[in-house]
């Protein structure tokens, strides 16, 4: 993306919304085809993050891809396509700006930002509960992350092989044994 576009699209109000998914599976052969130079400007994750839009994520789902939030994030983090081949490396976000990404600011892009995207009272509680640390956690293998619990709508609806210190109360509501409470 260009500065010019970049100047435009800011001063036009627009929310430009990435797609990891576009740069996970058709990186490759868009290097191949229209070689790195034209792929410098194709997948502009940080530029649009240092130019102040609240960059999010889509996926052009359901239909085209697997749906996978974590390889997405993952994806932000390393700019690796599907072969692992690194591509615009100066447009890498750090795990905490993609996290941002696929909840404040996805939230904020959806004009839902009053009922979801993080967690606070009042908000519906959507979220997931990972076994592993993301900000630790090697982006390329995100696709990998224990998912223990997920809860919608304030509901368990999701329970995997537990690797936290939660347990489920026969309410169905998750009880954090953490050493921190």
């Amino acid at each position: 993306m260009t500065p010019e576009r970049v100047a435009r699209a800011k001063r036009l109000g627009i929310l430009p919304i990435a797609n990891p998914p576009f740069l996970f599976f058709l990186g490759d052969p868009v290097v191949e085809m229209l070689e790195r130079r034209v792929t410098e400007q194709g997948f502009p994750f940080r530029t649009l993050w240092n130019a102040g839009f609240p960059l999010s994520f889509g996926s052009d789902a359901p239909g085209y891809y697997p749906v996978d939030p974590l390889r997405d994030l993952g994806t932000a983090v390393a700019h690796q396509t599907l072969s692992g081949q690194r591509v615009s490396a100066s447009e890498v976000l750090t795990r905490r700006e993609a996290l941002r990404s696929q909840t404040i600011n996805a939230a904020y892009t959806s004009f839902q930002e009053r009922t979801l995207g993080s967690i606070e009272v009042g908000k519906l509680a959507d979220l997931a509960v990972l076994g592993d640390d993301p900000l630790t956690f090697a982006p390329e293998r995100f696709q990998e992350l224990p998912v223990d619990i997920t809860i919608a709508g304030g509901r368990i609806v999701h329970t995997g092989a537990v690797h936290t210190p939660v347990g489920i109360a026969a309410s169905g509501t998750a009880v954090c044994s953490c050493a921190h409470r």
